[in-house]
């Protein structure tokens, strides 16, 4: 988190990984779905209910 709290000292935005799979899923560069699937697999951590908004925004 410290590279976090640098990054935004200086004026840099943020984005977290289901920001990046949002951003592309938009511009059609993945399956949304496949991607979040294969990210559930690993020790990566979201609610349900945040990721369903995330494929509910592309109607999946």
């Amino acid at each position: 988190m410290k590279a976090r709290r640098i990054a935004i000292d200086r004026g840099l935005s943020i984005t977290g990984i289901l920001g990046i799979l949002d951003q592309a899923a938009t511009m059609k560069l993945i399956n949304l779905s496949t991607a979040i699937d294969n990210l559930q697999k690993t020790s990566f951590w979201a609610s349900k209910s945040l990721l369903q908004r995330l494929l509910d925004k592309h109607n999946l």
